[in-house]
């Protein structure tokens, strides 16, 4: 059997194969004959340029370092200024640990120098925008009732409450702070809705929770016992009591001009004349028959105020009969000019004048006959 010489098993000729070298890359195999590397090897040995390293600082000030054999970093090159400002930085390099956060004295907190608060310090001072923003996003419904929401049913731990306290009583150290947290909460600023749901939430813990009550009891005792807490108290409840009585004296008087308000009191207190009065009535009815009217019961109202006694014969009269104890506090002539804008003359009669009767019938004889002096100045509209 005749075999393959040595020389037809090898494609490549053996002449080639002896002028070719290894390949660069040090794969361990041969490159074509006049190559240095087999195709597509060369990339195994190309390696990135490497950045110099920086080891000098910027000569525009700004403490950025810069590579070797260069002034400026990139684009600093602020004309030669030397001052800590260059074309990328409007402003100098912020300095750490500048100075202290300005929230407040106590604060030890430090703070670069391009910044006055340490991180959410500022919610301790915030300004104008952000409490308007922050009241009008509290004030949201859908806030509220997520709010409600959430604390609805919780019972608050005392230790809590304790906490809340102390934490109240050192934030309303001075007049202005109590008087500035305490101002919403006050009940002319709350909605009659709000107070309803106050008051019906505060009915239910304390219906669904009694310790709570007994806790509270226990604690209002206390506090009653110190002289100092009912000197505080009883001042608040002149105060208070002051101003709900003028607040009242000013909506009562808004009450008696209504007709509706007026037509309710006759009938539901059906007020008769008294003793004193019946007198008088029978003196006028006595003196003058059929010209004199009792209408102490709201029959006749003018300017919200009732007259006692009206002449109804054609005189724009009229008779107030005064009790020493009911009008001692009254300011003199204060009904006579309401009533005389009106054009009505007046009389007032008191009590202790019953005990002389001849000078009282020569009261109310002058007092008749005599001429209305407000009837010519009173306008047409008011007669």
């Amino acid at each position: 059997m005749n075999r393959p010489k040595l020389c037809e098993t090898i494609e490549t000729p053996l002449c080639e194969v002896l002028e070719s070298k290894l390949c660069e890359c040090h794969c361990g195999e041969y490159a074509s004959p006049g190559k240095r590397f087999i195709l597509g090897h060369w990339a195994k040995t190309k390696t990135k340029k490497q950045d110099p390293i920086p080891d000098h600082p910027c000569e525009c000030g700004c403490l950025e370092l810069v590579a070797p054999g260069k002034r400026f970093v990139s684009g600093h090159n602020g004309k030669g200024e030397n001052n800590g400002m260059c074309k990328k930085r409007k402003y100098p390099k912020p300095i750490p640990n500048h100075h202290l956060c300005v929230c407040s004295p106590d604060c030890d907190v430090m703070v670069a120098s391009n910044r006055k608060f340490a991180p959410y310090h500022h919610l301790k001072h915030p300004s104008e925008a952000f409490k308007a923003k922050r009241k009008e996003y509290a004030n949201r419904p859908e806030v509220k009732a997520a709010v409600s929401k959430v604390h609805k049913g919780k019972v608050i731990p005392r230790e809590s409450v304790e906490k809340q306290m102390a934490s109240a009583a050192i934030t309303n150290a001075t007049p202005e702070s109590h008087q500035r947290r305490s101002e919403p909460h006050k009940k002319e600023n709350l909605s009659e809705e709000t107070l309803l749901q106050m008051s019906f939430s505060s009915k239910k813990t304390y219906e669904d929770h009694p310790e709570l009550r007994e806790a509270s009891s226990v604690r209002f005792k206390k506090l009653w016992e110190d002289d100092a807490f009912r000197a505080k108290m009883k001042i608040a409840f002149e105060e208070s009591n002051e101003s709900r009585a003028i607040a009242c004296s000013i909506a009562s008087k808004g009450f008696w001009q209504d007709p509706e308000y007026v037509a309710k009191q006759m009938v539901s207190r059906n007020i008769r004349p008294n003793k004193m009065e019946q007198i008088i009535l029978y003196l006028l009815n006595l003196m003058y028959p059929g010209e004199w009217r009792y209408t102490g019961d709201f029959s006749f109202m003018i300017n919200g105020k009732n007259p006692d006694f009206v002449n109804i014969n054609g005189q724009k009269k009229l008779i107030e009969f005064n009790g020493t104890y009911w009008h001692q506090n009254d300011v003199p002539g204060e009904r006579e000019k309401i009533f005389a804008e009106f054009g009505y003359d007046t009389l007032i009669i008191w009590d202790h004048e019953l005990k002389d009767m001849e000078t009282l019938i020569a009261k109310v004889t002058s007092f008749h006959t005599k001429e209305n002096p407000y009837a010519k100045h009173c306008t047409e509209e008011l007669r």
